[in-house]
Order: C-alpha cells, then structure tokens, then sequence
C-alpha cells in the first residue's frame, strides 16, 4: 500500500482573529502520524471567546514533503475527511459555527491551493445544522502520491465561551462497493447527458 511517510521539510501554522478577545488557545496539529491507511494529519482547536457575536477565528495548518520515494506515495487515490464542531452548549454560544476546508499541491506550495472534495460548515454540534455527508465525506484525491496537505478550521462564534474543533484527513481505499456506487452514479449520469441530446 503506501509507502513509509519520513519527516516533514516544513511544519507551517497560521491564524487570524477578529471581533473580541480570544482566550485558552489550544491546538493541536499532527502531520503524517500513524500507518497505512495513513492519517495524514490531524488538526485539534479549542478557544475561549470574550465578545460581541461573530467573532472570528480561523487556524491554517500546511504539511509538506509527504514521503521522499516518489516510488511509493504516501496519498492513496481518494482522502477520508472527518470534521467535529463541539461548542459550549449555552445560548447563544451553541449556534457558533465552523468550516472546515482541505487543500492539497503536488509541488508542497504553501499553503496547498486544490481543494479536497466540499467544505463543510457545521453548526452547532451538528444536530442543529450539518449537510448529509460533511462530517465525513470521502473525496478524490486530485494530485496523486505526495505533496502538500493544508488544513483549515475556521470559526465564527455566536456568544462567548469555547467552542472545540477537529479535523482529521487520512489516506483512503474505498471498499468495492463504492467504486461501483460511483460507476452507478457515472452511469446515471452519462444516460441523461445522452436522452438530452436525443
């Protein structure tokens, strides 16, 4: 399967806050850690806000240099995205929300411009507001074995306290049955584009 990942030639962090004061910063960033399937990296927020609402806060978090054989990458052919927003749950904290975005660059630009697979915006702890399949999603990796992965958790808070979030993008094999869930989906596909052209 993939091949060993080494160390990484740069760890890059960068944030943005605005709106009020921001207290108990904790993250959490992990690149390349564990085994095939790899879990690529992990990304970990928690931050206290002291404000009017809206206050924002925003983490980007760039890895590169993803395995140095290029004979034996360490990106499998589709990611696993898994994203969790867990806010205080006071009002009108609770209804904060946070997006999540994946990027990759076969060149380790950073940070990573290629979007993996559709951000996710998770309100609340999800059981108020979270489109079917955002929290875990599983997206085509557009670049092939290696380069650069960027991930973003972007916060708007709705009330003050602290609101934790999480992302996770690992290496993925879809099982047979989702090659042919997506080989049903191109078919449906191909079928309308040709009864509209008749």
């Amino acid at each position: 399967m993939e091949g060993v990942i080494t160390p990484h030639d740069v760890l890059h962090v960068t944030g943005s806050m605005g709106g009020g004061l921001f207290t108990n910063l904790s993250f959490t960033v992990a690149g390349g850690v564990g085994s095939a399937p790899a879990a690529l990296m992990g990304h970990e927020s928690s931050v206290t806000y002291t404000g009017v609402p809206d206050g924002h806060f925003m983490a980007t978090f760039t890895d590169t240099q993803y395995c140095s054989d290029p004979g034996q990458p360490c990106f499998a052919s589709f990611f696993a995205l898994s994203s969790t927003n867990n806010p205080d749950n006071t009002s009108p904290l609770k209804l904060s929300r946070t997006t999540f975005t994946a990027k990759v660059n076969p060149l380790n630009l950073i940070p990573a411009d290629m979007t993996i697979g559709s951000p996710c915006t998770i309100t609340g702890n999800a059981t108020i507001v979270a489109p079917p399949g955002c929290q875990d999603q599983t997206a085509l990796n557009p670049v092939g074995g290696t380069g650069s992965l960027t991930s973003i958790i972007d916060t708007t808070f709705k009330g003050t306290g602290r609101v934790q979030a999480t992302f996770t993008i690992s290496s993925s094999v879809p099982e047979p049955s989702t090659f042919g869930l997506f080989a049903f989906g191109a078919g449906l596909v191909a079928i309308a584009t040709r009864r509209r052209k008749a």
